[in-house]
């Protein structure tokens, strides 16, 4: 029987050529990302970065990019979803970790995404509501890379107001947290064991509290022993008055200025 010889060291290398040369090959550059994206309608720029956690080292490692889009203020849902669209192979793949979109104007508005996420046709329909919307003055949907949230900054309006936003997010699934914030009025309701019935204890005081006191800030989350209320000078003493009258249990001890 005749036994074939080992691999040389010159053949090992030669192989491992071919297979990082293969890969590498079918890896998309920046500059073809970038014009993946261009492609789409109502797109500005495209820039695109290689992911800093990803140092490329390996032999057979190819580098990895976020990509960020800006499109015009007007565009609609339908043309943000054909750039998240444009990039769904290459997130696959690993070629692409993160896809961002942010709408020129001064809003804002940006959606954020990427690997194991799939953008939603209604946060896409979100994110142009808000950068329509004249009382929305910031907005970010994230997906990637922290934990899934919302945060939507608004004119001056009533805590009433605040909260009526944060009710829309109910209907978006896996939000781990939602903050909606319009001057010192701070509303943050966050997926945390337990916080859910503080944070709705805590929302019923301060709308009860708006009803009977020129309500200047609230800090209101299912986080911490305290809820703070600012109340308009010389109302201090009534509304702390009010608020150990009717407050429950689980709003917590409640600091008023």
């Amino acid at each position: 029987m005749r036994l074939s010889a080992a691999p040389t060291a010159t053949a090992v290398v030669g192989l491992v050529g071919l297979l990082t040369g293969a890969l590498t090959g079918c890896a998309a550059s920046a500059d073809d990302l970038a014009a993946r994206g261009e492609r789409s309608p109502s797109v500005v720029d495209v820039v695109v970065e290689p992911d800093a956690a990803d140092d490329g080292a390996g032999p057979l490692s190819a580098a990895s990019h976020h990509v960020r889009a800006v499109m015009r203020a007007d565009a609609t849902a339908e043309e943000v979803m054909a750039l998240f669209d444009a990039y769904d192979d290459q997130v696959d793949t690993g070629d692409v970790v993160s896809v961002s979109v942010t709408l020129e104007g001064a809003t804002g508005a940006s959606l954020a995404s990427g690997e194991g996420v799939e953008v939603s046709l209604r946060e896409v329909e979100d994110l142009v509501r808000a950068q329509a919307d004249p009382v929305v003055t910031s907005y970010l949907l994230q997906d990637y890379p922290d934990l899934p949230l919302v945060q939507v900054g608004l004119a001056p309006v009533s805590f009433a107001e605040v909260v009526s936003v944060a009710d829309r997010y109910l209907l978006l699934d896996d939000l781990e947290s939602v903050t909606v914030s319009s001057g010192d009025l701070v509303l943050r309701r966050e997926a945390v064991d337990g916080s859910a019935e503080r944070v709705a204890a805590r929302e019923a005081a301060v709308l009860a509290a708006a009803e009977r006191f020129d309500l200047l800030g609230a800090d209101v989350s299912g986080r911490g022993p305290t809820l703070d209320v600012d109340v308009a000078d010389g109302q201090e003493a009534a509304a702390r008055r009010f608020l150990a009258r009717t407050a429950t249990d689980d709003v917590g001890r409640v600091v008023v200025r």
